[in-house]
């Protein structure tokens, strides 16, 4: 995975609350709230292959987030496994992370579920890879 050290310094960061996590989908920005990330081990005890994507890492990072409009959900059917054969990515940009601010952090998710309540989607994702960008 790229640039894992960045995560795991993400992960460990005591700011976590005081970042903004933008969701790219299609044409929109969505920012997320109540985001987590996790660093826990993969079920998979060999390399296999889903939806197209190759899991073969013993230790995976996931991120879950919280968006405050439900009308979102029809929209996340196209980038989660079921409805589709296999994950579309999707990009999330971490902003006031890194010091230089001619850098943008972005990650990049599969999404593996959704938990939608009366006027909240929780959106569970694992990281499949990160980026970092000049302006």
């Amino acid at each position: 995975m790229e640039n894992q050290d960045l995560l795991s310094k993400l992960l460990s960061s005591p700011n976590l609350d005081n970042l903004q996590f933008v969701l790219k989908l299609e044409n929109e920005n969505i920012v997320l709230k109540n985001v987590k990330l996790m660093k826990s081990f993969a079920p998979v005890k060999k390399p296999s292959i889903r939806g197209g994507v190759y899991f073969s890492e013993k230790e995976i990072f996931k991120i879950s987030a919280i968006l405050y409009d439900a009308s979102l959900l029809p929209k996340f059917s196209m980038y989660m496994l079921g409805p589709n054969s296999e994950f579309k990515k999707m990009q999330i940009i971490v902003k006031n992370f890194l010091e230089d601010e001619h850098q943008i952090f972005s990650i990049f998710t599969n999404l593996t579920n959704s938990i939608q309540s009366s006027n909240s989607i929780e959106l569970n994702m694992k990281i499949i890879e990160t980026s970092i960008d000049n302006l």
